[in-house]
This record gives structure tokens, C-alpha cells and sequence, in this order.
């Protein structure tokens, strides 16, 4: 009798719900430490002994810079190992290296002490990207990816919106970070015990674990995300789209609190309510964006670009504006939110569905890297505002990037669809041995006995299609008696008897 193989798509958990309840806070906990100090820059220079003339420059920017420089080869490097070793560990790993960056960083008491601690979680934060949306391929299929990629994003917009909220509640700026150290570090223990790993490429391999026979060669993978020209595309936009992030997570607060004189309190309302806006995008964007994916790939591309562009005009408003009511800047901090957290449930999800499986976790590494690039800016940004003061800077810099990364975003309208069509068709083709990734599976069934396998010469090439928001394989008509397990899971057809591959 011959074995049934196991199908990548068959995997099931009963940990599964708490698994991915760890995932989502993961990404929560990690990004609220980015923001606890925005609320208290002021207060930290003059603790650290920086002059208030550098003090953009030095916990804006230096800080940032610090933080990504580590955190950029962190990313490459874990994203690179989680396309080959178990993720669950580099997850704990992860976890407890954040919980000791902010343990630190609420003990430190010089600014060179502060730049390190702050550069450590730089691992943290570079490391836990690559790995989340590697592991969130596996949880969700392609037709909810975009839904999914919507919730992790409410995830980390909620930590670093709620953690730059959370942090303005104290007097103290130490305590925020030893609270957030304590719970990474229960964090992690909680993972260690409960996680439970889905298989690698769950749902991109249906067509049986050979799909995944390729090379996990980092230089291999390079190559192949360097080919693609929606990859392309989807890094380069993080360059410029992520500068205006920064000038709001980094600034935006200590901007309106100091340079405008609005009080502690009602600033942080205004931080509250771009939050508040990023929250509702991003829903939005889960829901309309998924719909337009699956009904046109291009309608979905375009409608992130023009998402961002549009995020620029009332956020510049509101930096602008040095006179104007409490309510209308709440209401333009809002709008702002909105509209600036649509492309990044998008993107991430354009770029998981064109990336193989065993590359997913090294593409979100450089995905992070480009984005690193332009988080980094505040030093940039600092620069510039010797030469144009801080209004005219801040405007300048949300203006010109998201103008220019709307505008990259539009161009992945022309190159989606086929790029998915191309890896779709590659997974066929290794899944039915071309390239020698199923022939060990076939040899394994002849030898326990079963009738030998069709040969890969009697596979047709394939027709595809998008149908329902995946792209449909629809090989054309092969008939066989063969209970090859390949053959079985591309018809739905048990083996047996013969079975009509028609579309």
C-alpha cells in the first residue's frame, strides 16, 4: 500500500490561535520601544547633558542612525536564517534581546550609554520583520494575505502609536521602558513554550512538498528577488515612503509641544488621533484593499500610491499651521493617519505573494533594509533643519518622499500580475520534477510498490488565469492510470482509476 504524502496545506494546530496571538503582540511590543522616548526628548537631552541646539541631532538623529545601522545587516542576517532554521527560536531570540535593549535603555545615564542600548534594539527591531511576515505566509493563505498583512500592520502602528501615548503618561521617562523590557521578556518565555511553527510554504506549495525543492542560497535568492521587477519596486519605495514616518514618530510631539508652546497633553491628543487614523486605514485598506486585489491586481497597486501621495497634504497642514485650533489638528493628524497607513498593508502583501516561499524571509530582510534607509532619516532631516528651521523641514521632507514613493508605489500596477503568473508557473514546474525538485518523491512511491509515476515529459505546459483573487494553474488535458501523489493533488483526484487533467 502506498503512503500518503503530506501535503503542505494539510497542517493543522491546536496552538495555532495562541500562536499567532504571539506573533501579533511580538510585532506590538517591538515597535511601541521605538517610540517611548518622542514624548520626552527635551526632557532626556537635559539628562544626558545635550544642549537643546543639538538636540534634534543627537537623540533624532544619531539615535536613529545607530539603531538602523545595527538593525540593517540584523535584518539580513536573521532573514537569511529564518529561510533555513526553525523560526520559533529566532522569535524567542528576538523577544529577549528587546526585552534587554529596553531594560537598558531605562538604566542608562549618559548619552553614549543611551546610543548603545538604543543601537541593540536595532537587532531587535531589524530582526522581527523578515521573521513575522515569513511566518505570517504560512499562517494565511494568498487570498487573505493582504487582510492579514492589515492586522499585523494594526499590530505595530498600535505599538508605536499607543507606546508613544503610553510614555507621554509619565513624568519619568525611564519607567515606560522598563515596563516594556519586563513584558518582551514574558513575552519570550511564552513563545519559547507555546508557539507552534506552521510548515514552510503551507500554502504556496499545493501542489506537494516538492514545490519547495529549491535553492535556499542566499545568493540564489538575491538573484531571484533581483529579477522580479515588482521586488524591485516594492524596496525602492521604502526609501522615501518611510522619511515621513520618522518625522512624525521622532518629532511630531516634541515639535508641537515645544516649537508651537500646545501643552504635553493635548500634543500627545494629536499623536493619539493620527494613531487613531492609522488604526482605521488600515482596516480600511484590509478590507478594500484585498477586494481590489482580487478583483485587479493594478487597481490595488494604484490605489496605494495615490493613498500616499494623498497622506501628504494634511499632514503638512498640520505642520504648517502655527496657528490653529485644537480640533482642526486633531482632525488633520486623523486624516493624515488614514490615508499614510494604506500602502503599507498593500505593499506587504503584494511582495509576499510574488516571492517563493523558501526566499520569503531574506525579502523582507532587504524589504527591512530599504526601510531602515529611511527611517534613518532623521538624521537628514536634522541636517536640514539648520538650513530651513523645523517647519519648513518637516513639511519639505512629507511632501517631497511621499509624493515620490506614491508615485513608485502606482508603477507596481504594471508589473504585478505577471510576476505572480511567473512564480505561480515556476512552482508547477518544480513541483512536477523539471529541475529534479519532485524526483525524489516519485522514486520513494515506485519503490514502496506503486505503479511507476507518468514521466515529467507527459505534463503539458500550463494555462493560467486569475480567478477569485489566485492565480489558477489549469493544466492541459493529460490522461493517466498513475496514483502519483503530484498527479492525485493537481487533479483532486485520489489516483487509481484514470483521471482527466482538463481544466
Amino acid at each position: 500500500m502506498v503512503a500518503s504524502p503530506k501535503v503542505a496545506g494539510s497542517w493543522s494546530s491546536s496552538s495555532e490561535g495562541l500562536s499567532r496571538v504571539v506573533l501579533f503582540l511580538c510585532a506590538f511590543l517591538l515597535q511601541s520601544d521605538q517610540s517611548l522616548l518622542a514624548p520626552h526628548l527635551s526632557a532626556v537631552a537635559a539628562e544626558v547633558g545635550v544642549s537643546d541646539r543639538k538636540r534634534d541631532k543627537k537623540l533624532g538623529g544619531e539615535l536613529a542612525l545607530g539603531l538602523y545601522l545595527v538593525g540593517a545587516p540584523a535584518a539580513i542576517g536573521i532573514g537569511a536564517l529564518g529561510d533555513v532554521v526553525k523560526r520559533r527560536w529566532l522569535l524567542v531570540g528576538i523577544l529577549w534581546v528587546g526585552a534587554i535593549a529596553s531594560t537598558g535603555t531605562g538604566l542608562a545615564r549618559s548619552f553614549a550609554a543611551l546610543f548603545w542600548w538604543r543601537a541593540l534594539s536595532g537587532v531587535a527591531l531589524g530582526g522581527s520583520l523578515p521573521l513575522t511576515f515569513s511566518l505570517l505566509g504560512d499562517f494565511y493563505p494568498p487570498e487573505r494575505r493582504t487582510v492579514a498583512s492589515g492586522r499585523i500592520g494594526l499590530a505595530m502602528a498600535a505599538g508605536q502609536g499607543l507606546g508613544t501615548v503610553f510614555s507621554g503618561l509619565f513624568r519619568e521617562w525611564r519607567v515606560p521602558f522598563l515596563v516594556v523590557g519586563l513584558g518582551s521578556a514574558v513575552l519570550g518565555v511564552l513563545a519559547c513554550a507555546a508557539f507552534d511553527e506552521p510548515p514552510r510554504g503551507r500554502y504556496d506549495a499545493k501542489k506537494g512538498s516538492a514545490a519547495l525543492a529549491c535553492d535556499q542560497n542566499a545568493i540564489v535568492a538575491v538573484r531571484a528577488l533581483a529579477k522580479t521587477p515588482t521586488v524591485r519596486l516594492v524596496f525602492f519605495q521604502g526609501i522615501p515612503g518611510c522619511v515621513p514616518w520618522g518625522v512624525v514618530s521622532r518629532f511630531l510631539v516634541d515639535y508641537l509641544h515645544v516649537d508651537l508652546g500646545i501643552p504635553m497633553r493635548p500634543a500627545a491628543l494629536v499623536m493619539f488621533a493620527f494613531t487613531t487614523g492609522v488604526f482605521v486605514g488600515m482596516i480600511v485598506a484590509s478590507e478594500v484593499g484585498q477586494r481590489l486585489y482580487n478583483w485587479r491586481r493594478w487597481a490595488a497597486a494604484v490605489y496605494m500610491g495615490l493613498a500616499e501621495v494623498a497622506s501628504a497634504v494634511p499632514l503638512a497642514v498640520l505642520v504648517l499651521a502655527t496657528r490653529a485650533p485644537l480640533a482642526l489638528r486633531v482632525a488633520l493628524a486623523a486624516a493624515g493617519g488614514v490615508c499614510a497607513s494604506q500602502t503599507g498593508v498593500l505593499v506587504r502583501a503584494c511582495l509576499q505573494n510574488v516571492v517563493q516561499p523558501t526566499h520569503r524571509s531574506f525579502a523582507f530582510a532587504i524589504f527591512a533594509l530599504f526601510d531602515d534607509l529611511g527611517k534613518a532619516s532623521p538624521i537628514l532631516v536634522a541636517i536640514l533643519v539648520d538650513f530651513l528651521g523645523r517647519r519648513r523641514a518637516f513639511a519639505l521632507a512629507i511632501v517631497a518622499c511621499w509624493t515620490f514613493g506614491g508615485a513608485i508605489n502606482a508603477l507596481v500596477a504594471l508589473t504585478l500580475e505577471k510576476d505572480e503568473r511567473q512564480l505561480a508557473l515556476t512552482s508547477f514546474y518544480s513541483s512536477c520534477g523539471e529541475d529534479g525538485g519532485g524526483r525524489e518523491e516519485e522514486e520513494e512511491v515506485e519503490e514502496e510498490g506503486g505503479p511507476k509515476p507518468v514521466p515529467s515529459s507527459s505534463y503539458a505546459p500550463p494555462s493560467t488565469s486569475l480567478r477569485g483573487g489566485e492565480v489558477e494553474l489549469a493544466p492541459r488535458a493529460v490522461t493517466t492510470t498513475s496514483t502519483n501523489p503530484l498527479l492525485a493533488d493537481l487533479s483532486g483526484h485520489d489516483g487509481g482509476e484514470e483521471a482527466d487533467l482538463r481544466p
